[in-house]
C-alpha cells in the first residue's frame, strides 16, 4: 500500500531455550519450537518446569485479535501450585478502557487458553494426587478446570476447580 511498513508473513522456526520466568513467586524454565504463518502460532513443542511440575505441550495459538490457544499437554507430575503460576505467566489480566488527555483508549482483551492436561501424580495445597485429567481454560485472571478428575484419599473426584488469580483464592 505504499506504507513504510512492513508485514511478517511467516517464520519458519522460532526456537527458545531455557527461559527463566518468574511467576507468583515461582521460577519456571521454559523451551519451545514453534513456526508463525500469518496470525497463527504452531507449536510443535513446549516444555516447562517448576519445582517438581514438568510438562510438555503442544498446540496452536490464534494472535489476532486476541491470543487464543488450544494446548494439549501432559506432565509427569503436577503441582497446582506451579501450574497456576505457569498459567499466571501466559494470561495477563484484562484491562478496562482508560480515559488519558480526553482521549478514551480500548479495553485490552486478555488471551484465551485452553489446555487439555494429564499427568499420573500431582498436588493440590499439599495433599498427593493420582490420575489427574481434565480441561483448563485460562482468560485473564479466571482459570477454570472441568471437567477435572483425579484419585485422593483412596477415592476419585470428578468435578471442577475455579480459582481466581487476582486474590489467590481457590473456589
Amino acid at each position: 500500500d505504499g506504507s513504510s511498513s512492513f508485514e511478517v508473513a511467516s517464520v519458519r522456526a522460532i526456537s527458545l531455550r531455557d527461559i527463566l520466568l518468574t511467576s507468583r513467586g515461582r521460577e519456571i524454565v521454559v523451551s519451545a519450537d514453534s513456526s508463525l504463518e500469518g496470525n497463527r502460532l504452531t507449536v510443535a513443542t513446549f516444555t516447562a518446569g517448576s519445582g517438581e511440575t514438568s510438562v510438555e505441550a503442544s498446540g496452536i495459538a490464534d494472535l489476532v485479535p486476541a491470543v487464543s490457544a488450544k494446548i494439549e499437554a501432559s506432565a509427569n507430575r503436577l503441582d497446582f501450585d506451579d501450574l497456576m503460576a505457569l498459567v499466571d505467566a501466559f494470561t495477563p489480566p484484562a484491562r478496562p478502557a482508560q480515559r488519558s488527555g480526553g482521549v478514551r483508549s480500548a479495553a485490552v482483551v486478555p488471551g484465551r487458553i485452553e489446555a487439555k492436561l494429564s499427568a499420573d501424580r500431582g498436588s493440590i495445597a499439599g495433599v498427593e494426587l493420582g490420575q489427574i485429567a481434565g480441561t483448563l481454560v485460562a482468560r485473564g485472571n479466571r482459570v477454570n478446570l472441568a471437567p477435572a478428575s483425579f484419585e485422593l484419599f483412596g477415592g476419585k473426584y470428578v468435578g471442577g476447580l475455579d480459582a481466581d488469580l487476582s486474590n489467590e483464592r481457590l473456589t
